[in-house]
This record gives structure tokens, C-alpha cells and sequence, in this order.
């Protein structure tokens, strides 16, 4: 079963006060929670806000709750929001910065306060994640199965989470 029939976009995750050079592990209680609504609140079309290459509200967030690691990429350099290819990630840049990956392990986020747009579902692998959108309700469970096929990258919109929760080469 391939569940990419909706081609929704993806998540990036974010620490209060991490280093964007290393990853803190923080305790799952002290992670950022979504703003909530209101007039304040950033609508999901809206650009991250960012000062001097920090993101603050709207930003791509990937939190990994499963038992492995997984790929994160910062960039995403195409206009739709279709899966891509493993193969065409490696040499995107956007905005002439090049494209940066990190590994986050579990437990781990993606890097606090930056925008990291995109995850690596890995070839062979079926992948559990869960979609958010701030501010709101979950966006629902989905279901990546890439068991004897390539990787494929997945998009996490501005104002979006997504939470890896399974993965595995056995079953999804």
C-alpha cells in the first residue's frame, strides 16, 4: 500500500535555545507546543518570520518519536508539494543557499528555531507520521510504505509538524 495518494506536505522541529550547529536532546514534557489561535497567530500560506537566519512562527518542524533515526533536508526547491525522488534532493538550492541534511535520532527534533522543509522517507522502509498544522487539529495519520521501492523526500509546509512515529522494513 502506497499512501501518497493525497501528496500532502510534510514537518521540520524545533528546540528552544539550541545551537544550530549541534542538536539538544530535550525531555518529550518541554517540547514547543503549537500557538494558539487569534489574531497573532501566523496563517498557514504565511512565510516563516526569521531574523538574521532564525525562525520563529511558521516554521517546518519534524519531531521523531519512533525507534530509529531519521533524514531531515533544509531546503525544498520545487513549487508543488508532490514526493520527490531521493535523487533530486542532493543538489537543491534555494534562494542560493545549498541544501543542508542533519540526521535526528529518536526522541530528537529538528533544529530549534529554523526551517527545515523536508524528511527522508528511506527506501525499503514503511514510515508512520503524523501531520500538524498551526494553529489546529491534526491533519491525520499517514502512511509512507517505500518497501521495495527508492526514498522519496516529503514536505513539511510552513506552520506544519510532522511526528515520525513508526518505522519499519517488516510491516507498516
Amino acid at each position: 500500500m502506497l499512501g501518497l495518494s493525497s501528496a500532502l506536505p510534510g514537518v521540520a522541529t524545533a528546540e528552544p535555545g539550541a545551537d544550530p550547529a549541534t542538536t539538544a536532546t530535550v525531555p518529550l514534557g518541554d517540547k514547543p507546543q503549537p500557538p494558539q489561535g487569534g489574531k497573532d497567530a501566523p496563517a498557514a500560506t504565511d512565510p516563516p518570520v526569521t531574523v538574521l537566519g532564525q525562525c520563529f512562527l511558521g516554521c517546518s518542524e519534524t519531531w521523531n518519536r519512533s525507534q530509529t533515526s531519521v533524514r531531515i533536508g533544509r531546503n525544498w526547491c520545487w513549487g508543488d508539494n508532490t514526493p520527490k525522488d531521493d535523487s533530486l534532493m542532493w543538489n537543491c538550492t534555494s534562494d542560493g543557499v545549498s541544501q543542508e541534511f542533519k540526521w535526528i535520532f529518536a526522541g530528537e527534533n529538528s533544529p530549534a528555531n529554523q526551517d527545515w522543509d523536508t524528511f527522508r522517507v528511506d527506501g525499503g522502509w514503511c514510515y508512520a507520521v503524523s501531520m500538524f498544522t498551526f494553529p489546529g487539529p491534526s491533519q491525520g495519520d499517514r502512511i509512507y510504505d517505500r518497501r521495495g521501492l527508492s526514498g522519496i523526500w516529503i514536505k513539511v509546509a510552513n506552520n506544519q509538524r510532522a511526528v515520525v512515529t513508526h518505522q519499519s522494513t517488516s510491516s507498516c
